[in-house]
């Protein structure tokens, strides 16, 4: 395999740029919502009503990703989710009235953030199945780059003075505007086509991305009947009887099977580790300490995940997946347990001045920001192949939104019953099982899917074996399509 498939070409640069921009757009908009929330005289009701909503349309725009990442492309659903980007900056714009007026639009809160947790349930996904399809090798990385991107613009979102959220709001939707143009350019992913048997546009796709000088369809992918035919009868012999038909993907073999559950799994695991709870309580401190204190949100809270997720990324191909997420569990269950202390003997009124409990927030949020965050995306991506990946990691995104909700949720009735310490313990207790529940079922995948239990679909034959995993050379997809 030459060179020019291993190196980082412009049109690579060009994805990778894209969906960073997507990324810390979506991450803007939920970081100013944030702050419209906190400072809008919200009732416990309605709060619970706002919460709720972001979280639903992340929901269900995991859901929907599922499916249009499948039957219309990856590209196509990065497009896609501009729409309710737009009209959620649109509903912001009209809400961002109450900081300053006596009107609370409630329905305009409500609906406006469930239209950016739409947008942002269909920004992940679709993000990272784009750019690990385009360059498997560097899938660690992106997982980072795409959480830095919405962590970043939601730190830059809350530390946005009001004078200027207007002018922040006007010039986000140009930005998105203006990154959806740009994303016109790019290519569908070449995989994805040729799972759809469009043979010469993945070629297309392919000399465009890769910077390859032919364009014939046969010197690139298999298309060998008498390789391709003793496959499918193998897999209409072995395959499971039942199909996801309304789901667009070929029947699956009983190890893809276990994979996509392993992966399902994974994903609901990170929304148990508790730090969808962890930032509700967050956002309750800070608010309850006044204005000063949210003034310093987005430095204590967002800096040092900004920090620890470059950190990630760049150890995140050094180090050992289920390594990595070990040390992470160390730190958020240590974390958990000495903020359970400090408030169970000193601040358990949440008196607004009591820094010290600003450490193991920070302290947890490090220890998500190294493995917890970016990792279970990137290994579920690691797993299946690519007639699976889009629908598979759209479930699972779904799974994971639902699970969030209902720890935050549960937080606050734990938190009456057992106490401070006993929730944060129980909390720790929680997050140590996730990680033995990884350390008895996870696959040390290494970047790559070279150890991992191939199933029937996804099995490597002699012409795959030939290829390049980080080239993204094309592959014929070995089912026929449905």
């Amino acid at each position: 395999m030459g060179p020019s498939h291993t190196r980082l070409t412009k049109g690579i640069v060009l994805a990778i740029l894209t969906v960073f921009a997507y990324s810390f757009s979506a991450g803007s908009a939920v970081g100013l919502w944030w702050l419209i929330g906190v400072k809008s005289p919200l009732s416990p009701e309605l709060g619970s009503v706002f919460v709720f909503s972001l979280y639903a349309g992340a929901a269900i725009g995991s859901l929907l990703a599922s499916q249009t990442l499948t039957r219309y492309g990856r590209h196509w659903t990065l497009h896609l989710y501009c729409l309710p980007a737009l009209f959620g900056w649109f509903f912001m714009c009209a809400a961002v009235r109450v900081l300053t007026g006596p009107i609370m639009p409630a329905k305009t809160l409500v609906f406006g953030r469930f239209l950016t947790g739409l947008s942002l349930g269909m920004v992940i996904p679709s993000s990272l199945v784009y750019l690990v399809e385009l360059r498997p090798v560097d899938a660690g990385l992106f997982g980072a780059l795409i959480s830095l991107g919405v962590v970043s613009g939601s730190t830059l979102a809350q530390s946005v003075l009001d004078c200027f959220r207007i002018h922040f709001i006007f010039g986000n939707c140009l930005f998105l505007l203006g990154v959806n143009l740009l994303s016109c350019f790019l290519p569908e992913s070449p995989k994805w086509l040729t799972m759809m048997e469009r043979f010469q546009q993945a070629c297309d796709a392919r000399s465009w991305l890769y910077k390859t000088n032919t364009h014939d369809p046969v010197d690139h992918v298999d298309t060998k009947t008498d390789e391709q035919q003793p496959f499918l009868g193998m897999n209409d012999s072995q395959a499971q009887s039942r199909s996801f038909q309304w789901a667009g993907i070929p029947r699956i073999s009983a190890a893809d099977r276990s994979n996509m559950h392993l992966a399902w799994l994974l994903l609901v695991l990170q929304a148990l580790t508790g730090v969808g709870a962890l930032l509700f309580f967050c956002e309750s401190v800070f608010a309850y300490g006044g204005a000063s204190w949210l003034k310093l949100y987005s430095v204590s809270i967002g800096m040092p995940q900004m920090f620890f997720l470059s950190v990630s990324a760049v150890l995140i191909r050094r180090v050992p997946r289920k390594q990595f997420l070990h040390c992470s569990t160390v730190i958020m269950s240590l974390a958990y347990l000495l903020l359970g202390l400090l408030l169970q003997a000193s601040f358990q009124d949440l008196k607004p001045n009591a820094p010290l409990l600003v450490v193991p927030m920070v302290l947890c949020l490090v220890g998500y920001s190294l493995a917890w965050g970016p990792l279970p995306i990137v290994i579920a991506s690691e797993l299946l192949g690519t007639q699976f990946l889009g629908f598979t990691i759209g479930i699972g995104m779904t799974l994971h939104w639902l699970v969030s909700l209902a720890v935050i949720f549960l937080f606050e009735p734990i938190l009456a019953l057992v106490g401070s310490f006993g929730c944060f313990g129980f909390m720790a207790i929680v997050c140590s099982t996730c990680s033995i529940c990884i350390h008895y079922h996870l696959p040390e995948t290494n970047g790559n899917t070279s150890n991992v239990k191939y199933g029937l679909l996804n099995a490597p034959t002699k012409s795959d074996c030939t290829t390049s995993n980080s080239c993204g050379e094309i592959r014929i997809p070995r089912t026929k399509r449905i």
